[in-house]
C-alpha cells in the first residue's frame, strides 16, 4: 500500500500491518512557510531554519510518517436532558497525537472546565506501534507512555459521561482533536478573532494546562 509522508511529501510503501516495506530516511522542515518582505518584493522561507523554499530539510528522521486516521471506532456525543443548573457544560479540549504504523493516533487528552480547572488529563496508549512521539509539538515522550493502560475507548467513555450533544467545546483546531478522539460532535464554529472573550478564555486555559503538564 502506498502512503504519502506528511513531512516531506515522499511516497512510500507499507505492508497490510502498516510497517514500512523499506526503511527510508525522511529529510524535512518542521517549520511553517512564511513570507517576508525584502527589497524589491517578497521571499518565502521556512520558520524552522530560515531556509528558502526548495532547500534540503533541516531535520532527519529514520522513517517517513503519515497522518491518516482510521474511520473505525468513532462514537457520538450522547443526547441527554440538561442538569438541574440548565447548563450542558462548557469545556476547553486539547489533544496531543503521535505517529504510528497506522497514522496519527491519540497520545494525551486534557479537558478544562469554565472555572479553568483541569477535570481530565491522561496519557493514552495508541492501538498501534509508535513510530515517532512527535515530542517537539506534542510534548509526549516514550517514557510518558510506559505503563500507560488507558485506551482511546476508555477516553471516549469518560468524555461521554460529561459531554453531551449540547455541550459547548472550545479548542484550537478542534476538528483535528475530535478526529483524533474519534468523537462525533455537532457544533457551530466562529473565528476566534470575532469573539475576543473566547480568545482570552482559550489563552487562559492553555496557560493553565501548561502549568499542570
Amino acid at each position: 500500500m502506498k502512503r504519502i509522508c506528511c513531512r516531506c511529501g515522499a511516497t512510500f510503501s507499507v505492508s497490510q500491518s502498516g510497517r514500512h516495506v523499506r526503511k527510508e530516511e525522511c529529510n524535512y522542515h518542521y517549520g511553517k512557510v512564511k513570507e517576508n518582505k525584502v527589497p524589491g518584493g517578497m521571499e518565502t522561507r521556512y520558520t524552522c531554519c530560515e531556509g528558502a523554499i526548495g532547500t534540503p530539510g533541516c531535520q532527519v528522521f529514520k522513517l517517513h510518517v503519515h497522518d491518516a486516521v482510521s474511520l473505525y471506532g468513532f462514537v457520538s456525543s450522547p443526547q441527554r436532558s440538561l442538569h438541574d443548573s440548565g447548563c450542558p457544560g462548557v469545556f476547553a479540549l486539547d489533544c496531543e497525537m503521535c505517529y504510528t504504523t497506522h497514522g496519527l493516533e491519540l497520545a494525551r487528552v486534557t479537558v478544562v472546565n469554565s472555572s479553568l480547572q483541569v477535570i481530565y488529563d491522561t496519557f493514552v496508549k495508541p492501538d498501534n506501534e509508535v513510530i515517532d512521539y512527535n515530542t517537539r509539538f506534542s510534548g509526549v515522550t516514550e517514557e510518558d507512555l510506559i505503563g500507560c493502560s488507558s485506551s482511546i475507548r476508555d477516553v471516549q467513555e469518560v468524555l461521554q459521561s460529561f459531554i453531551s450533544a449540547d455541550t459547548i467545546l472550545i479548542g484550537h483546531s478542534l476538528e483535528k482533536d475530535l478526529c483524533a478522539l474519534k468523537f462525533r460532535f455537532s457544533f457551530f464554529t466562529a473565528p476566534l478573532w470575532t469573539l475576543p472573550w473566547y480568545s482570552r478564555t482559550v489563552s487562559d486555559c492553555r496557560t493553565n494546562e501548561g502549568s499542570v503538564a
